[in-house]
């Protein structure tokens, strides 16, 4: 016989050690790692170093019972990680510039695929299946689908 220990999804939550309490409205909130290279870049990016003694923070902290060195900045860390902000707009604006480089990226892809596909079929038309957007799914409105739908129409007929 022994005894049985149950984590119910209170107890998950509650130990969850990359929890930040006390975020701030208007605020992205990013653990980043503690490299000097990946630092520097996400400072390039906008984002700052929470300090201690502001309303955030994390799960762990001072008070719990850790083998570590003792600390010799005043940032919020946990491990290797450091808590980093910037604010909700910069945020919104770099998920807005990674969706438009995703999505000439992959239209490029896609030219380049119907193109080989056309030049392996010596000019004649060939079947095959093609991915189709989702208008409804997030990230493309009805208008740019209807515009790439067309874009690609008229690349199909050659013009």
């Amino acid at each position: 016989m022994g005894i049985e220990f149950v984590k119910d999804e209170a107890d998950k939550l509650r130990l969850d050690p990359l929890e930040v309490r006390g975020k701030q409205p208007g605020k992205h909130y990013r653990w980043l790692r503690k490299s000097d290279l990946n630092i520097a870049q996400k400072k390039y990016l906008g984002y700052d170093l929470v300090e201690r003694g502001g309303p955030e923070e994390a799960t762990i902290d001072s008070t719990t019972r850790m083998k570590k060195g003792a600390d010799t900045d005043n940032t919020i860390q946990v491990g290797d990680l450091v808590l980093g902000v910037m604010s909700e707009e910069r945020h919104q604006e770099l998920r807005r510039i990674n969706q438009e480089k995703i999505k000439r990226r992959t239209h490029g892809v896609e030219i380049a695929y119907r193109e080989k596909m056309r030049s392996l079929a010596r000019g004649e038309d060939v079947g095959f299946v093609e991915h189709k957007d989702n208008p409804s799914m997030k990230g493309m409105d009805e208008h740019e689908y209807a515009e790439r739908e067309s874009y690609l129409e008229s690349k199909r007929k050659g013009r």
